[in-house]
């Protein structure tokens, strides 16, 4: 899927956190692009999609198991002396045994005493959980303004169709531009706003301004918003004269 950086990376952190919505809507992995492994939603797990199920070797739980045993009976030992016996083998103890009519034989009798066993219990592994770091969003850069019937000298003819372009682009994409001219007033020395407008292109026709205001030096400014929200600074101001139309 095409969407943000942000919201790929709350969507893989609840990958791995194996949240049940996924799975509720049939995602069983997942990966971002340009990454090689994928998020097992089932288990948390990061791998291919054929991960197998990681098991502990026999031997390792056989050891692990004895080893725990001595330990136990090492310690029950130090401490209460009275349950030595309980770690001896078995001995053998002559009971004798009276007949009548032969002569008594001491006949050897097992005495057997039990060992406790002992069950380890296995401890949960912990499950990694990763935290996506927010990239903040850049805004487009500034915009390049021309208007394509405007002369070397910085002027355009009063009746000529005119068009004014501007140059933009951005990894997140651009959606709208605002647009401003304004009219420059000789009366009070500043600047009036005559047009403002946010298109979703990079050219606006122009010649109706042009056309009516023959003879003024006007200027025009050009901003850009991108899919996240994020606003260029303003273009540099593109200054021109609109020429008197030709007598006759």
């Amino acid at each position: 899927i095409d969407m943000p950086a942000h919201e790929a990376y709350v969507l893989k952190t609840a990958a791995l956190n194996r949240d049940k919505r996924l799975l509720k809507h049939g995602i069983d992995a997942l990966r971002l692009n340009g990454e090689e492994n994928y998020v097992l939603v089932n288990s948390g797990e990061i791998g291919p999609l054929n991960l197998p199920t990681r098991r502990p070797p026999f031997y390792k739980g056989f050891l692990s198991s004895i080893i725990g045993i001595g330990i136990i009976a090492a310690i029950l030992l130090a401490i209460f002396p009275s349950v030595k016996p309980l770690f001896q083998p078995p001995t053998l103890t002559n009971t004798p045994t009276a007949t009548p009519t032969q002569t008594a034989r001491p006949t050897l009798t097992r005495t057997f005493t039990p060992i406790p066993t002992f069950t380890s219990t296995n401890s949960p592994t912990p499950t990694e959980t990763f935290t996506p770091t927010s990239i903040p969003n850049r805004p487009p850069p500034p915009l390049v303004v021309y208007i394509d019937s405007m002369r070397r000298n910085g002027t355009i003819p009063c009746s000529a169709p005119s068009t004014l372009y501007w140059d933009v682009s951005d990894p997140d994409g651009i959606i709208n531009s605002q647009v401003l001219i304004d009219v420059y007033n000789s009366k009070t020395r500043g600047w009036d706003n005559v047009l403002t407008s946010t298109v979703p292109y990079n050219k606006l026709d122009i010649s109706d301004i042009v056309a009516k205001f023959c003879g003024e030096t006007m200027r025009a400014q050009v901003s850009a918003q991108d899919t996240l929200g994020a606003w260029s600074p303003q273009s540099k101001s593109l200054q021109f004269t609109i020429d008197w139309p030709v007598p006759g």
